[in-house]
């Protein structure tokens, strides 16, 4: 899949963030993950009444509010800064064999458009099963591993600064006093956002889940 959202370059100069960027683009880590639960239990009952995918509903949700923050539209390609109109997610799915695969899925704005793109993209990953990771800028990796309820998890990657893609991650939703939760993982390159920026996305992702 090669991107397909148009973008435009981000003048470092006045960016008020160009200290922290330098900063942190110095370091050896440069690297962070929060991990948080979050209410889901508005969103599953919905998506059992209406006979919708929970996994393609709250994946939708969980990319309409990264399309809501430039902070997690912005990427570096050739020294730039750009800021991308529009981010995709390149998620993983299991096979029959338990192996899983990448698959690319572009975001549509209604979740019926965004359920139809998804399940075709799934399809033809199923037809053609290659092992072939996705490699664009304007997406988020995001997996799910709905057998364990984690408070922590880190992701495998050639360590490489110049890696600015977030990966986000859900883990077994499960009850807490009556209250469905997920654990809802965002790790991300601080060279690009703060700690500021990723509790503002958890808010806004609260806020969808518990809305629809």
């Amino acid at each position: 899949m090669n991107y397909t959202s148009e973008y435009s370059v981000v003048d470092l100069e006045k960016w008020p963030r160009k200290q922290h960027f330098e900063f942190f683009n110095g370091m050896d880590q440069p690297f962070f993950n929060i991990t948080a639960p979050l209410e889901v239990g508005e969103l599953l009952s919905k998506s059992k009444q209406n006979n919708t995918s929970f996994y393609l509903s709250y994946l939708h949700l969980i990319l309409k509010a990264v399309n809501e923050f430039e902070q997690f539209r912005i990427r570096v390609m050739e020294d730039n800064l750009v800021l991308f109109d529009r981010i995709d997610v390149g998620a993983t799915m299991m096979l029959e064999d338990k192996t899983f695969r990448f698959v690319a899925i572009e975001y549509k704005e209604e979740l019926s458009d965004f359920i139809e793109e998804a399940n075709t993209k799934m399809e033809q990953t199923r037809m053609n099963p290659d092992f072939a990771p996705n490699n664009v800028p304007n997406m988020i990796y995001f997996s799910s591993i709905p057998w364990v309820s984690y408070t922590h998890i880190s992701h495998a990657k050639n360590f490489d600064k110049s890696d600015y893609i977030p990966r986000l991650s859900v883990g077994k939703y499960y009850d807490e006093n009556g209250v469905t939760k997920m654990p809802v993982s965002i790790e991300v390159h601080h060279a690009l956002c703060d700690g500021y920026h990723v509790g503002m996305l958890f808010q806004d992702i609260q806020e969808r889940f518990l809305k629809h």
